[in-house]
């Protein structure tokens, strides 16, 4: 195993990989520890409880989180691209690139229902989300009240639930995008074009 620094973060990413495709109730620090490739124990003295695993897990899904939103945003203004373009990526990277991230937090937000301090994380990843959706939105001239973004927000988590889960809706991702886009923008404030 590699450093003591780098150690946390190896588990860290296990605790999301065993979280993502074993569900809440399949993490227990041996799967932590068979997952990262750690003699039994190793996880455990780390996060000594299951509480502190889950909270461990909370916080780094968070952090990555904010990372891709960050990423999303620099990359979005750099190209000054489209609000459905930087919707697309969204959906896209949920159902690939970030998916095993997604649900996690998807198993995070409602475990957050029996455990509240993970109340706080969840509203914090809500609110980099909706900070980052109404940046996006300003960069192609569309300005969204907080209303809207809040709307859109909640839009695109189930959007994103249900590609994962069903694969629904059953259209090419640059469609879903524009219909989240329409739905949330009346035509007087879309860009012509």
């Amino acid at each position: 195993m590699p450093r003591q620094t780098d150690r946390r973060e190896v588990l860290a990413e296990a605790v999301i990989y065993v979280l993502a495709h074993e569900g809440i109730h399949g993490l227990t620090h041996r799967a932590v520890d068979a997952r990262a490739q750690a003699p039994v124990g190793t996880t455990s003295r780390y996060f000594r409880t299951r509480a502190a695993l889950i909270l461990v897990a909370a916080e780094t899904v968070r952090d990555h989180h904010r990372a891709y939103m960050e990423q999303l945003a620099a990359t979005s203004d750099q190209a000054r691209g489209d609000l459905v373009s930087a919707l697309a990526r969204v959906i896209t990277d949920a159902e690939e690139a970030n998916r095993d991230l997604y649900i996690a937090r998807f198993e995070l937000g409602l475990e957050s229902l029996r455990s509240p301090e993970l109340g706080p994380i969840m509203e914090e990843m809500r609110m980099v989300s909706i900070s980052t959706a109404r940046g996006l939105a300003h960069c192609v001239g569309i300005k969204l009240s907080a209303d809207q973004t809040d709307v859109l927000g909640s839009l695109l988590v189930g959007v994103t639930l249900d590609r994962i889960i069903l694969g629904r809706p059953h259209l090419h991702t640059d469609a879903v995008a524009e219909s989240l886009a329409r739905a949330i923008t009346p035509s007087s404030a879309r860009p012509e074009g």
